[in-house]
């Protein structure tokens, strides 16, 4: 309910400096345990608009992230859903956000993978991302959230191909 009026109150005042981000922690982190996931998916692009309108690219980046990932979930074609991930990747790139491409990257690699466009079955590597190169990195530079990430989609993806046992282990991981 405090969140919802953090919300309600942004658009009672011109205070467009913390649209994005009161918008990006209420969208990213709370409606979703009230309302189905898809219903932050417009809100989530409105909030990275309002980031990019007044430079704030960490927090608008933070919302494109969490759409990203949120997109993936919602039901919506693969093809769909790969593509325009892709999209929000390339304007990290160009705001050389590379903890943000990385993150994403990841669950755009289980899409593709989900569509059959990588020759791995059970690790993540493809065009988005090669977990053999990349989680060393992730790992010396104690990235978490994206180290997270890449158990949890390989968790998803043996549970996909019915290996639930490498899928537990993923879990656990």
């Amino acid at each position: 309910q405090f969140g919802q009026l953090g919300v309600n109150l942004l658009s009672q005042f011109s205070v467009s400096e913390i649209n994005c981000r009161t918008e990006e922690v209420f969208y990213g982190f709370v409606k979703h345990w009230q309302d189905p996931l898809v219903t932050t998916l417009d809100p989530l692009l409105k909030s990275f608009q309002a980031g990019i309108d007044v430079g704030d690219l960490e927090y608008a980046g933070y919302s494109a992230t969490i759409y990203c990932h949120n997109l993936f979930f919602v039901g919506q074609s693969l093809d769909h859903v790969t593509q325009e991930q892709e999209k929000y990747i390339n304007v990290m790139r160009k705001n050389k956000q590379e903890f943000l491409i990385h993150h994403t990257s990841i669950i755009r690699q289980l899409g593709l993978q989900f569509q059959g466009k990588s020759e791995a079955k059970y690790q993540l590597i493809g065009e988005s991302f090669e977990e053999v190169t990349m989680m060393p990195e992730l790992i010396e530079k104690k990235t978490v959230m994206s180290i997270f990430s890449v158990y949890n989609c390989k968790a998803i993806l043996c549970y996909f191909l019915k290996d639930f046992q490498q899928a537990l282990s993923n879990a656990r991981s």
